[in-house]
């Protein structure tokens, strides 16, 4: 615990603490929510957020704000960690907060921490939200300019296209499947501010030595912050251009609009555009609307790189092969394009598609592509079901079973078909809502609603968030 020099900061100027007239407007979107989540891990960022959201809190009374807890995420990735979330727990009380730390007990990955560890504080936060019963619940983090820059640069170095290098979002929902959101209030503030406030203050920290260890993109960033600043690269300047990026960006999402409202998505099934149409757009549009039938429909598969969607972009728009056929997997999907239309729908036989239980009455999002519903325990007793219900893709041999015995045979790629849910009770298939197939006692209205179980594609709608 420390009030000294943070690790990689600038040597310049002395910064000037925040003072209350700044409170409002950088917490002024936290107004919308009922309940507010701090996200503290005891470093100097996040324990300023807490104090100054405790400032803001004193500065209207407290009661016509929402509810704040403090939640620290201890990764167990070092043996004081432990330590640091109580002492971060005791402070948070002593503020008068509430405060729950959330463990990270999962086997550590031998390669990829960094990256694994995001994507477990994120899940952990995201759990947490979920189980605040708030009709709008928001998790805040004390993200800085700081961090924006050396996002920009990380990304830069990767090649990013324009989405990479818009750097973090101030505001964002939180994961896919719940409704909760992630607010950033201090993206447009630099460390040593935060730094300031503390020292003005008296209010001490924890050092993570983590941030000067140079098996981390991060912290070999920090270490160089000054060479850069040095070259004009300072973070305040690397910010700005990445806030600059996120407008252009912005305006292209409009741009795609008209284009993606061409794509067909046939009920979460298979996406279909027709091939001239897709040629005739702007060819940043063509690999933008690429990625987003990919994300749609690429479910929990890993997404493909940028490079990779570019030449695809350009196979199916090259003007000598519009008359020859595309065929290809990338990033969970099957791509096949003849010359008048293109089809992408998910790869079903990589043999990586989730299998879940969903108990009575609960529901769950399978494989990042179809909200699954099941019904209330009384309604699957009515129809014969007493276990829990299994979801899980239809699979070839099973759709070749059951597609003998429909009244109509579906136009639909059978591959395709192959990776829809499916719904079983051990081993009697209950039903498959996209083909509208429910088993006797277990029937609902066409297009997957009602009945004993249903599926709704929220691949595209997510692609949009």
């Amino acid at each position: 615990m420390t009030g000294g020099k943070p690790p990689g900061a600038r040597i310049e100027a002395r910064a000037e603490p925040i003072g209350d007239q700044e409170l409002d407007r950088i917490f002024d979107v936290l107004f919308a929510f009922d309940h507010i989540i701090l996200a503290v891990s005891g470093g100097a960022d996040s324990m300023a957020l807490m104090h100054l959201a405790l400032r803001w809190r004193l500065l209207h009374g407290g009661g016509t704000l929402p509810e704040i807890e403090v939640v620290t995420v201890d990764h167990r990735l070092r043996p004081e960690s432990a330590a640091e979330a109580r002492w971060v727990g005791a402070r948070a009380r002593e503020l008068g907060f509430r405060h729950k730390t959330l463990v990270w007990s999962d086997e550590k990955p031998a390669s990829g921490i960094e990256d694994a560890a995001r994507q477990a504080r994120y899940r952990l936060l995201a759990e947490q939200a979920a189980s605040r019963r708030a009709r709008r619940v928001v998790v805040v983090t004390a993200h800085t300019e700081d961090d924006q820059a050396e996002t920009f640069l990380m990304r830069l170095a990767r090649g990013s296209g324009i989405d990479g290098l818009s750097g973090m979002p101030a505001r964002r929902r939180l994961d896919e499947a719940g409704e909760a959101e992630l607010v950033r209030p201090l993206l447009r503030i630099g460390k040593r501010r935060l730094v300031a406030t503390l020292r003005a203050a008296g209010i001490a920290w924890v050092e993570d030595p983590s941030n000067e260890c140079p098996e981390f993109e991060r912290a070999r960033l920090r270490a160089a912050s000054e060479t850069l600043a040095a070259l004009g690269l300072t973070s305040d300047k690397l910010a700005v251009s990445a806030s600059r990026l996120a407008r252009a960006r912005a305006v292209l999402d409009q741009a795609l609009e008209p284009l993606a409202a061409a794509v067909e998505i046939n009920d979460g099934i298979f996406a279909s555009v027709d091939r001239q149409t897709f040629a005739g757009a702007a060819a940043e549009l063509r690999v933008r609307l690429l990625i987003r039938i990919l994300r749609a429909f690429g479910g929990d598969a890993t997404p493909p790189r940028l490079v990779k969607v570019e030449a695809l972009a350009d196979a199916l728009a090259a003007r000598d092969a519009q008359g020859e056929n595309v065929a290809l997997t990338l990033g969970g999907c099957i791509v096949r394009a003849g010359t008048r239309s293109i089809r992408v729908y998910r790869e079903g036989d990589r043999g990586d598609l989730p299998q879940v239980e969903v108990a009575a009455g609960g529901e769950a999002l399978w494989d990042r592509r179809f909200h699954v519903r099941i019904a209330s325990k009384k309604m699957l007793n009515d129809a014969g079901v007493s276990t829990s219900i299994t979801v899980r893709a239809l699979g070839a041999n099973a759709y070749a079973t059951l597609r003998a015995g429909l009244p109509k045979q579906p136009s639909v790629p059978a591959r395709a078909v192959a990776a829809l849910p499916s719904f079983w009770a051990g081993e009697r298939l209950i039903a498959v809502p996209q083909l509208d197939f429910h088993a006797t006692g277990a029937a609902g209205e066409p297009g997957g609603r009602g009945g004993l179980c249903s599926s709704r594609f929220v691949g595209w709608e997510r692609t949009r968030a």
